[in-house]
């Protein structure tokens, strides 16, 4: 296979070269010869039968060496032939004719032969180039070696991968130059030997450059063949460096997910297709009770989640990690409990997601949380929240009955007793602070029902309820109150039937936090925000404004106003609940833009129904 073994021209012979290179002449000067000899054989002593047989060792060399081309050498000699005959006797004799036609056969078929012969050499020539071309093409090395480890031959990867001459490869040995000493190197003969026998061999090694005596990984295959009538080893040796280090790679990768895994407080496991554990943590085996050993290789579902808390069965297709193997979709439960080895259970929070390689679902992740204290939280909110129900049932009922008693009889001592200026402000006074009372009350309740959700949405008119709100307030006993709206219909929102709360809020605080004369306008309109349609309610009055440090922070909880008739500061923040529980938004601006004391302009925003 190779010229590695025999290189050109290092064991040719000399007189071979030069025949090579001087056929043409050698042939020329035969012919010559021959020529010479017939003349003299013929013409001098009139023999012709014997000598002309000279001619055939031209002709056949011709044949040999140019192949059909000797016909046209052969045609020549045997016209020469012809006519040295006739010289000779006078006439033409058949045995002339017969030895004339001989030459031009000899020639047609030698140079056939010869012919045919050289192109399946050629073919041999290129198959061998062929196959020499592949086995230096391949990206592994390969050696050829005998049983012994002497090498027969190698292709040109090798002499990359180990940094060697054609020369240095085969006379380098295997066992001392090649491999590393760290190698298991007294069981080579043994490996050898069975490939020899029919045994294929895969292995890993270590290999080394003779040069510099580096190393680096290799995986070694093999296999016994057939050369030149004998049984040696094809090694096909593949550097396996990067590969390696991918492996060290992953390896530190999957170390430091398994810390990971084992720092977090959370339950984690994984299973496969079947519902069998393939990884847990150590969170997750702690809160179950087990040993990690213990769950890995068990149907998981079997172990902590086959029951409901009250120990009736729960069947595995019922089970949300089952169902996401089998959807593909990602789940999470909070209303579930896990059993420990011990027999009892406890509430969890889970969730599960499927496990993807190559777009094929192989199994799941659960990761879980231990929820026994949130449900005690949770538990223990919903007493209290049930407490404050009950305290704020009794204050919006009990309580405020007896306000509503106490405005009775302060209005009933206002109309029937005479009483001087300064004895009818006290009573006033008393009277307000009971109205505000039982107002505060009315915003608490109306909050709690808010948060709550007791008032679903519905289909609201703004013009409607605007112009109730206006009617209401259009005469405020002892009070110069100007109300203007042009009213409007068919302007639909979807909110609470609360929402009218916001806008008589807004009015009646315009009216209590201004003294004197005051002028409110309202106004509705339609316009966009974000590409939705909205409408727009401005509520402006003539009262003494708002101060800028104040407008930021208005709407919250218990920020009162400036005013002396100042509240409880819920008044705005119910506004605001019920606006933002439309999906609205409220705030404040001066009436004249730049001067607060002129007056300030509440504008609410609320999206159209079926915006």
């Amino acid at each position: 296979m190779s010229t590695k073994e025999n290189p050109a021209g290092a064991d040719i012979p000399p007189v071979r070269l030069l025949l090579a290179e001087y056929r043409h002449y050698l042939i020329v000067a035969l012919i010559l010869a021959c020529i010479a000899i017939a003349l003299y054989v013929n013409i001098i002593y009139g023999i012709e039968t014997v000598y002309t047989h000279f001619f055939y060792l031209p002709i056949i060399l011709a044949a040999v060496w140019y192949y059909r081309k000797a016909v046209f050498l052969a045609f020549f000699l045997a016209l020469l032939h012809i006519y040295l005959g006739v010289q000779a006797t006078g006439s033409i004799v058949p045995s002339t004719l017969i030895r004339a036609t001989m030459f031009v056969m000899v020639a047609a078929v030698i140079g056939t032969l010869s012919g045919t012969r050289e192109r399946l050499f050629e073919r041999v020539r290129r198959s061998e180039e062929e196959l020499r071309s592949i086995f230096d093409g391949v990206s592994d090395a390969i050696f050829i070696h005998n049983i012994d480890g002497s090498i027969i031959d190698v292709n040109a990867r090798m002499l990359q991968m180990y940094g060697v001459s054609e020369e240095e490869a085969r006379h380098l040995s295997i066992v001392r130059d090649y491999s590393s000493p760290g190698n298991p190197l007294n069981e080579l003969d043994t490996i050898w030997g069975e490939v020899i026998s029919g045994n294929d061999r895969i292995f890993e090694w270590i290999s080394r450059r003779p040069h510099d005596g580096s190393t680096f990984p290799v995986e070694v295959y093999l296999r016994k063949i057939r050369l030149r009538g004998r049984d040696v080893i094809l090694a096909t040796v593949r550097d396996i460096s990067i590969r390696k280090q991918a492996e060290g790679e992953r390896n530190r990768l999957a170390k430091n997910l398994r810390l990971l895994l084992e720092s977090t407080d959370e339950g984690i496991y994984g299973v496969d297709t079947r519902g069998v554990g393939t990884f847990i943590n150590k969170s997750a085996a702690e809160m179950l009770g087990y040993k990690a050993e213990e769950l890995i290789g068990q149907e998981t579902h079997k172990i902590v989640h086959s029951k409901y808390p009250d120990g009736s069965p729960f069947p595995p297709e019922a089970c949300p990690v089952i169902k996401s193997i089998q959807t593909g979709e990602g789940i999470r439960v909070s209303n579930e409990v896990f059993w420990r080895r011990d027999g009892t259970w406890f509430p969890v929070e889970y969730s599960s997601n499927p496990i993807r390689e190559d777009d094929r679902i192989t199994g799941a992740v659960v990761i879980f949380y231990d929820i026994t204290a949130r449900k005690i939280t949770e538990k223990d909110l919903q007493e209290a929240k049930a407490r404050a129900e009950l305290y704020i049932d009794l204050l919006g009922h009990d309580i405020n009955n007896l306000n509503q008693q106490g405005i009775g009889y302060l209005e009933v001592a206002m109309d029937t007793i005479e009483l001087d200026e300064g004895s009818s402000n006290i009573l006033q006074r008393a009277l307000d602070a009971m109205k505000n009372s039982s107002a505060l009350i009315q915003n608490v309740r109306k909050i709690q029902q808010i948060e709550a959700e007791k008032h679903p949405h519905e289909t609201i008119d703004l013009g409607e309820i605007l112009s109730k709100v206006a009617a209401e307030f259009a005469e405020v006993p002892g009070r110069e109150v100007h109300i203007r709206y042009q009213p409007v219909t068919a302007c639909c929102v979807n909110a609470s039937v609360l929402i009218r709360e916001a806008f008589w809020n807004l009015v009646s605080n315009a009216i209590k936090h201004s003294v004197g004369p005051v002028t409110i306008t309202i106004q509705i309109s339609k316009t966009g925000e974000n590409g939705k349609p909205f409408y727009r309610v401005d509520i402006e009055d003539s009262g003494p404004g708002i101060p800028d440090e104040l407008k930021k922070k208005l709407f919250s909880r218990k920020v009162r106003g400036t005013s002396r008739t100042s509240g409880t500061g819920l008044g705005l923040f119910l506004v605001k609940t019920l606006v933002d529980d439309a999906g609205g938004r409220v705030w404040v601006e001066d009436r004249v833009p730049g001067d607060y004391t002129r007056g300030s302009r509440f504008v609410v925003m609320l999206p159209e129904h079926g915006a």
